[in-house]
């Protein structure tokens, strides 16, 4: 038993989090099989390359908004060390553009990081660095919580990252929805809805299909606010490819998240679009095997600037429409 399921057994939690079972597994063992699948990666170096595009016809507020972004990502974690690689280039919609930078190193004692002026600060105090294969739908964050902490409650994740969620207005629940088949594929379905801790009601949700034969990696995730609609997604991720790395360890090759607009009488599946992103990984290794000095301060400094790879990621405007159909989350 780890220390989260042994945090969860001593303080009850898993009755908060509903001790019924995914299928016929408790869900603190499920809980235990993500988290024996998450340290399949703990050694992990990938390249990652997205592309953003905005719908042609979608309303811009302002001349900033971002038409197309393309992102690289350079994540080694090696040990207690990591280090992170990131570059960005965006076009507006004005037809300016802009570009950023940063590397980011943890040596086994401080943080070093470097931004594209050349500025650079260093911290004794750890970065979160957990990006993980596990967690890859979450858009907008780079690195979170591991999906066994994330599934493990509130008080889990402010212990793994130091974030008080109820501070920020909100709790999390966590229930569990039974079994599902995917392109073939065993999955057990989870749901967290976010709840306002002022009127007490879900704001927002996801609900994730975890594909039991890949490692527990989610599939497809939905993703709601309740403002909008209580069995509509407004947006979905789904993994349209893996790679098994070696023979039953599986990892996310390729992914899509989509933005739908809002609802119409034509019903989800042929709603328009208002923002689509892939993600493509270009290289991914267990056994990254770099010398110390790759995380080092020196290292960092003398670098050379990181740039997104042009062409890496294919154009997700010309992606085939997603198998989004009507899911009632309740």
């Amino acid at each position: 038993m780890s220390a989260w399921q042994l945090t969860l057994a001593v303080t009850g939690l898993l009755t908060t989090l509903s001790a019924s079972a995914w299928g016929n597994l408790p869900l603190i063992e499920l809980i235990a099989q993500v988290e024996k699948n998450e340290a399949l990666y703990r050694n992990l170096e990938t390249i990652v390359d997205s592309h953003y595009v905005t719908a042609p016809d979608k309303e811009m507020l302002s001349d900033t908004e971002t038409m197309d972004t393309k992102h690289r990502l350079h994540f080694i974690r090696q040990g207690e060390r990591y280090r992170v690689d990131q570059s960005e280039e965006s076009v507006l919609i004005d037809g300016s553009a802009s570009a950023s930078s940063t590397i980011r190193a943890f040596d086994g004692s401080q943080v070093v990081t470097r931004q594209k002026d050349g500025s650079v600060t260093v911290s004794d105090t750890p970065k979160l660095a957990n990006f993980s294969p596990h967690q890859m739908w979450v858009r907008g964050v780079a690195f979170v919580p591991p999906l066994s902490v994330w599934l493990s409650g509130d008080d889990a994740v402010t212990k793994f990252t130091g974030w008080d969620h109820h501070v920020r207005g909100y709790r999390n629940e966590i229930q569990s929805l039974g079994t599902d088949d995917v392109d073939g594929l065993t999955c057990h379905k989870v749901r967290r809805d976010r709840i306002d801790l002022k009127s007490g009601k879900p704001a927002l949700a996801e609900l994730l299909w975890v594909a039991e034969d890949r490692n527990y990696l989610p599939i497809r995730v939905y993703h709601y606010r309740y403002s909008w609609s209580l069995d509509v997604p407004i947006a979905q991720t789904s993994v349209e490819e893996f790679r098994e790395l070696s023979p039953g360890v599986w990892f996310p090759a390729r992914m899509t998240h989509t933005k739908y607009g809002p609802l119409d009488s034509k019903g989800l599946a042929e709603r328009q679009w208002q923002w689509r992103a892939t993600m493509t990984i270009a290289s991914v290794s267990t056994a990254p095997d770099f010398p110390v000095e790759h995380f080092s301060e020196k290292q960092v400094r003398s670098a050379p600037q990181p740039s997104p790879a042009k062409g890496a990621a294919q154009d997700p405007s010309k992606e085939p429409p997603q198998d989004a159909t009507r899911e009632q989350p309740r």
